[in-house]
């Protein structure tokens, strides 16, 4: 028996030069990417880099707010900061780690009734707990001659 297909996100990108894409998702407007000056970029544009702290940071407080909704329990306010570190290994640049500070403030209470979340909110983070345990890529090279 095979998995289940909850359902499946895409983007499409335009390259517009140099280390330069504009992403696509849906009928959102264009998010423009580019590499930082480290990697050759002008950082104009969000790095591919920026976009994983900021996903894996963003799945980690929407998990967060799932399990605390589930409690009935609403924070005063939520902050989060995310932290990728890349690395050279063997040549190539590699990400190490990702450090994520969260940081959800609870009055009176909703503390004691958010302690449970606080425990395994984790778990429902879709991004955090794929990328940790390492995700298989399928690369479909169509290279075209014009």
């Amino acid at each position: 028996m095979g998995e289940e297909v909850v359902f499946v996100a895409e983007a499409s990108l335009a390259w517009r030069g140099d280390f330069k894409f504009n992403a696509k998702v849906g009928d959102l407007p264009e998010l423009p990417m580019d590499e930082p000056p480290e990697i050759g970029g002008e950082a104009s544009g969000f790095s591919p880099l920026d976009l994983l702290a900021a996903s894996i940071g963003g799945c980690l407080s929407a998990a967060l707010i799932f399990c605390l909704k589930k409690a009935r329990v609403e924070p005063v306010e939520v902050s989060v900061k995310s932290k990728v570190t890349v690395v050279r290994e063997d040549g190539y640049l590699r990400v190490k780690r990702v450090d994520v500070d969260l940081t959800p403030v609870f009055s009176g209470e909703a503390m004691k009734k958010a302690e449970r979340c606080l425990e395994i909110f984790r778990n429902y983070c879709i991004v955090t707990e794929s990328v940790a345990r390492g995700i298989p890529v399928t690369v479909n090279l169509n290279a075209k001659k014009s």
